[in-house]
């Protein structure tokens, strides 16, 4: 039984190997690369898992490849969601299938990358939208520092095989003092302390950093594996992603960056808009939150969370959109491409919306020599779609990991081919 178990895994592994290394020409397709405009009726040639050409070389250089024809469809680069918790979550109200925290104050040795679960039933939905890739966000309780995430492709049969970048950034979340006015006073005042207090707790762990840097070339200091993982960011080497809401919480991350000199991304900032200059003039990106949220003020208009993307892009300040990173984003991801839908129709130009959700989020999570766009020498993540594929009536048709054509069943679809029979529908309507 072994010999036999084990000629079948070799059979398997061959075949996967020989796939991955097959070439692929799709022809007669609009390309859209995103890094430069549309190419009508182009061709993009993928061999081993890369881009090896586009345009007229790809025809020449095709050979034998098998050919896939794109007529009346478009390429897009793979779209990328930039807050997540994909993989770390499953069913949100059973708590043995959530694994996106730690218990304590201080996490920053803890790495979603080790906790991500490849079989999750929300990868193959994630990617009948389109969303190819993803960064996995751990979380916090009453904490400050929740620690690193890790930036993965949406399919893959290990960890190791998902994975882009095992470790992109240390993610903070700046305690709020933002607090409903109905509140009792005394809970009131318990919050704002203990926001002060996490605040503190934040500025110690980095100032202890910074002198463990210091004495870590000393044989006899004892190890810490919290102040150690911190290490690459007081030196400059990893960013921090600090997660915030409003102006309070945005100026106090800006000024704790430039105070300890650290390489800063915001994460949600649904009031980065408001202070846009300042992030402007610290070189700070910001990855937005979802635009399906309630104005942050009674006094604010209807379309102040819509119109924040286009804004911040007046203001110069570089950006991405992605979901809300809780407990509910992970099964929502399909949803990232109306995100920049709704950006777009609320004044953000169609091409930068487009961007939001491919390049600029590439650039951002430091992958964009591999991600984000098509271009020759890139890893052959694409999505081949029907039309636009910011309108939600698109359908994606199929679509490539590292130059692998992925299947783009999930529950969605089993569930409508299970009352298909029962129910009079078109007769390609579970198919993408």
């Amino acid at each position: 039984m072994r010999k036999v178990l084990n000629k079948t895994a070799l059979a398997a592994a061959l075949f996967m190997c020989a796939n991955a290394f097959a070439a692929t020409l799709i022809d007669n397709v609009d390309v859209y690369a995103v890094s430069q405009g549309p190419q009508m009726k182009s061709a993009v040639l993928i061999e081993s898992g890369k881009i090896k050409a586009i345009g007229e070389p790809a025809r020449t250089q095709a050979g034998d490849a098998t050919r896939i024809d794109g007529t009346g469809l478009r390429l897009y680069p793979g779209l990328i969601a930039a807050n997540s918790q994909i993989g770390l979550i499953e069913v949100e109200a059973v708590r043995a299938t959530v694994d996106t925290s730690e218990v304590g104050s201080i996490n920053s040795n803890a790495r979603a990358v080790t906790a991500i679960h490849p079989d999750s039933i929300l990868f193959p939905v994630a990617r009948a939208a389109g969303v190819l890739s993803a960064l996995s966000v751990p979380t916090t309780g009453e904490g400050v520092i929740a620690g690193q995430s890790a930036l993965i492709n949406t399919q893959g049969w290990t960890i190791e095989e998902m994975s882009v970048k095992p470790s992109v950034a240390m993610h903070i979340y700046w305690p709020s003092t933002r607090l409903p006015p109905w509140l009792p006073a005394a809970m009131r005042d318990g919050a704002k302390k203990a926001a002060v207090e996490n605040v503190a707790s934040l500025e110690r762990a980095f100032e202890q950093a910074k002198l463990y840097l210091d004495k870590s070339k000393l044989s006899a200091i004892a190890p810490d594996l919290r102040l150690q993982a911190l290490l690459p960011v007081v030196r400059g080497e990893q960013p921090i992603f600090v997660h915030t809401e409003d102006v309070a919480q945005i100026r106090g991350a800006l000024s704790f960056a430039q105070k300890h000199k650290l390489k800063m991304t915001l994460v949600g900032a649904l009031d980065a808009w408001r202070v846009a200059e300042q992030i402007k003039s610290q070189n700070v990106s910001v990855i937005l939150g979802s635009p399906f949220n309630l104005p942050m003020r009674r006094s604010d208009g209807y379309d102040s969370i819509y119109g924040a993307a286009a804004k911040l892009h007046a203001a110069g300040v570089k950006f991405a959109i992605a979901g809300d990173g809780g407990g509910m984003s992970a099964s929502l991801e399909k949803s990232l491409p109306h995100y920049a839908a709704h950006a777009a129709a609320y004044g953000l130009p169609h091409d930068v919306a487009l961007r939001a959700i491919t390049l600029s989020p590439a650039e951002i999570l430091g992958v964009a020599d591999r991600l984000g766009s098509i271009e020759v020498g890139k890893d052959a993540n694409l999505v081949l779609a029907d039309g636009d594929i910011l309108e939600i009536q698109t359908r994606v048709r199929q679509a490539f990991i590292a130059g692998e054509s992925v299947d783009l069943s999930s529950v969605h679809t089993e569930l409508c081919n299970r009352y298909q029979s029962r129910y009079p529908v078109k007769r390609d309507a579970c198919k993408n």
